[in-house]
């Protein structure tokens, strides 16, 4: 019962405080924000108990679920972004080709990769045909030096 007197009290004692502020407030362009601040300071206090109803969490206990994640390989997810890596750079590094010196390449990348299957690095560019302008362009594009661009035999 105690609650209840509080909860009325409260609500009470902000809405005279609320017809005060508006009676107080002098005429300007600002007082509808502040009534409209002041209905929502009312309204909160009159859905506060509302908002307790999320400490009652321990009536509703939920059961613990544990996700064995070890047939989740996250290998797999590495090897497809590996593949995916070295698909997208092969068909950067053509389309660089053919935008700078017009001819039409045949590029497979290769990549370094560590235990985890991270890629490390670029490990060799095999391109079809090769001259030296496509392995300057190539290097340049690649951010590579043009000793691992080799010609596909």
């Amino acid at each position: 019962m105690d609650f209840l007197h509080q909860y009325i009290s409260g609500i009470v004692t902000a809405c005279v405080l609320a017809i005060l502020l508006e009676n107080i407030l002098p005429e300007t362009h600002h007082k509808k924000y502040i009534n409209v601040t002041i209905g929502l300071v009312v309204m909160l206090i009159i859905i506060k108990p509302l908002t307790g109803i999320g400490e009652l969490n321990h009536v509703f206990i939920m059961p613990e679920t544990v996700i064995d994640d070890e047939d989740l390989s996250i290998n797999i997810n590495r090897n497809n972004v590996t593949k995916e890596f070295k698909k997208r750079l092969s068909q950067r590094l053509s389309e660089e080709v053919l935008n700078k010196s017009k001819k039409k390449t045949e590029i497979l990348v290769l990549v370094s990769t560590n235990d985890n299957g991270e890629i490390t690095g670029i490990e060799k560019i095999v391109v079809y045909p090769l001259d030296e302008e496509i392995k300057n362009i190539i290097a340049k594009t690649a951010g590579v030096t043009p000793d691992i661009v080799e010609e596909k035999k």
